[in-house]
């Protein structure tokens, strides 16, 4: 017989056995759900990756950014805060006062980072943000902080440069609480500085290849590029194409007389009055030392010989002011339109250029005017 005290206590063990056999069932789904979840968020991340580093355009970037953390992730509201200055003139120039809405819940913000500075207190890691927190917050809109109960907020720097700082908000009070984890999100912000800085590197290498330094037009290399361009179009659609060739007049000597600071100054205002007699579509660039040349597709010979006097009209009438005394500018043009005979893009070059020498043989030597109190603005 078994004896009922035995059968008892195996009974028991056996109960206990298969308890904690449960338990570690239950913790091993417990620890299988989060390693999964885990797997979810991790590729969400790599998503955002993803598209973080497949342009040079941040400007490009920023709607579909904005909106794939908020799909991804799920959350209410989504702000991307920019200090940055050199990223906002770059890519955001016209930026309203209120921010750029992309979608329901997602927004572009301009802000000082002394507002920023309010919420990370000199400090570069996340900050988990209650509802108290959120409504004293004055850079967030009224409508967020009305509808929102938790979020966190994420400072974007990267080696120490500081571009802004993105705000994660739901409305669920328990989406964000102290204590959770925020080491990925602070890689995602580090990330996104990494994105703004390689960005602003690529344009500021393509403003060294295609533009000139001193005034801000396209360099003679780009000049060259467009002309060729320019030209085959031209020929393939039997359209017109001028060119326009102008040199400031005795620039070494302005160079001489005031120095090179006054003389980049003074070429700068030249490129600017250029700029604006030009149609839309003309191309300005800068040439040489003192010389501009520019491009007119579909200016026949009238056009650009128009365009030429204007000029020379608006140069007589803006002298370069500085420190109370006027430099007055003059310019030689020579101008060419393409014709049957050219069969390079060079030879419209050629003809533009030999009509400026020939203008400077038969016109006065210049000089432009010495300073002299009574020369005022």
């Amino acid at each position: 017989m078994i004896d009922p005290v035995g059968q008892s206590e195996w009974q028991q063990q056996l109960d206990h056995l298969q308890a904690e056999n449960l338990r570690l069932q239950q913790k091993i789904e417990e620890v299988t759900s989060i390693a999964v979840a885990n797997e979810s968020i991790w590729r969400h991340f790599l998503e955002i990756e993803r598209i973080l580093f497949c342009t040079r355009r941040f400007d490009l970037l920023v709607e579909e950014l904005l909106g794939e953390i908020k799909r991804r992730f799920q959350i209410d509201w989504v702000l991307l805060f920019l200090t940055h200055p050199n990223v906002m003139e770059r890519f955001f120039p016209d930026l309203p006062a209120d921010g750029l809405v992309f979608d329901q819940g997602a927004r572009l913000m301009a802000v000082h980072w002394e507002e920023l500075d309010e919420v990370f207190h000199d400090g570069d890691r996340p900050v988990i943000a209650d509802e108290e927190t959120i409504r004293g917050c004055p850079c967030l809109p009224e409508e967020v902080r009305d509808s929102l109960h938790s979020g966190v907020w994420v400072p974007l720097s990267f080696h120490g440069v500081v571009f802004g700082a993105l705000f994660l908000g739901s409305g669920r009070a328990e989406r964000y609480q102290p204590g959770d984890s925020t080491d990925l999100i602070e890689q995602l912000g580090i990330k996104i500085a990494l994105c703004m800085e390689n960005c602003l590197s690529y344009e500021r290498i393509k403003d060294l290849t295609l533009l000139d330094p001193l005034t801000g037009l396209v360099n003679l290399f780009q000049l060259q590029g467009m002309l060729e361009l320019e030209f085959r179009k031209a020929y393939r659609r039997g359209t017109p194409l001028s060119v326009l060739l102008v040199d400031l007049d005795s620039f070494q000597r302005i160079n001489e007389s005031f120095g090179p600071d006054t003389a980049v100054a003074i070429l700068q205002h030249a490129a600017t009055l250029l700029q604006k007699i030009c149609r839309e579509g003309d191309l300005v660039g800068r040439y040489g030392s003192g010389e501009f040349l520019v491009l007119l597709p579909g200016a026949d010979g009238d056009t650009v010989a128009f365009l030429a006097e204007t000029f020379q009209q608006v140069l007589r009438k803006s002298p370069f002011t500085e420190h109370n005394t006027a430099i007055l500018l003059q310019a030689t043009i020579g101008w060419a339109t393409l014709d049957d005979a050219m069969a390079r893009s060079y030879d419209l070059l050629i003809a533009a250029s030999t009509e400026l020498y020939r203008a400077k043989l038969t016109r006065p030597y210049r000089h432009p005017a010495p300073p002299a109190d009574s020369c005022t603005p």
